[in-house]
């Protein structure tokens, strides 16, 4: 009876040896399958990430770490200077950099781009209007362009190159508010608005000097009467206001004219004016002049 126990456990052992052996094969087969299949993966995937830092590398090579936009001018009507610098994300022998400028759709001009150890660096000459659009084209050394846009009406980051025109612009504005006319006296409230120029010869920004009221005759002053104006909500802009302004009302013929105008110094030697209403005498009595 013991015999036969021990020859049934003998078998019994036999068997399973015989039964993990053939599973052993079997599962180290599959993984070499598997191995060759990782290594094959793995081989493919190195590839895409070659072409993947080839391409970031290209793109580094037409993107820009930094750029400015500047313009002197000496006034409106007047061309002026465009100054640009861009500092590339990096910088490989053979990589070149030009500054296009568009305008209502077509190729206004095109500077090349010189390198100075750090940036490069443009300049040109554009004449006075709006709706410029300006970008770089940065060329890399396998000859892979990018035009990068930098400041254009749909995205003004520099808004005082895109509308260059009115930038080089400065005006004065004034409106009478009210005015009364009372015996000899007329007594008036004014609302003032001055632009001065955004693009000046030395990049200084200007400001207002003084701000007056002039009461004339013709082409004389008889009285004037100074008007405070402050920063406006734009840039460059200012405004301010006078109220219950009186001036008398001297004697004058029949042909003769009273105007009210608004001077202004700015602080560039400019002078602007404006008119802010006009009278004139009909059978004795002082009437505000229409047209």
């Amino acid at each position: 009876m013991r015999f036969a126990n021990r020859k049934l456990l003998a078998l019994t052992l036999g068997a399973g040896l015989a039964l993990l052996l053939c599973a052993c094969g079997g599962s180290t087969r599959d993984y070499e399958g598997e191995i060759r299949l990782l290594k094959e993966e793995n081989v493919a995937l190195q590839e895409q990430v070659r072409q993947l830092e080839e391409q970031l590398d290209q793109l580094k090579n037409t993107r820009l770490e930094s750029w400015t936009l500047d313009a002197r001018g000496t006034g409106a009507g007047e061309p002026a200077a465009i100054q640009f610098t861009a500092r590339p994300l990096t910088h490989e022998e053979g990589q070149t950099a030009r500054l296009l400028v568009m305008r209502d759709g077509m190729e206004e001009t095109i500077a090349d781009c010189g390198w100075d150890g750090e940036r490069f660096t443009a300049s040109l000459t554009l004449q006075p209007e709006d709706g410029y659009g300006y970008y770089c084209v940065l060329t890399s050394p396998d000859g892979a362009a990018e035009r990068i846009t930098l400041s254009t009406q749909d995205t003004p980051a520099v808004p005082k190159l895109v509308y260059l025109k009115s930038s080089l612009e400065s005006y004065a504005g004034v409106t009478l508010t009210d005015a009364r006319v009372d015996q000899n006296m007329v007594t008036v409230n004014v609302a003032a608005a001055v632009q001065t120029p955004l693009i000046t010869r030395d990049g200084q920004a200007v400001g207002v000097s003084q701000a007056e009221l002039l009461w004339m005759r013709d082409d004389e002053v008889l009285d004037s009467c100074p008007v405070e104006l402050v920063d406006g909500e734009t840039e460059g802009g200012f405004a301010g206001s006078a109220a219950n302004v009186s001036f008398r009302i001297p004697e004058m013929g029949e042909e003769s004219q009273l105007s009210l105008m608004l001077s202004v110094q700015l602080s560039d030697g400019q002078t602007l004016t404006a008119e802010a209403g006009s009278w004139t005498m009909a059978e004795g009595t002082l009437v505000e002049a229409v047209g």
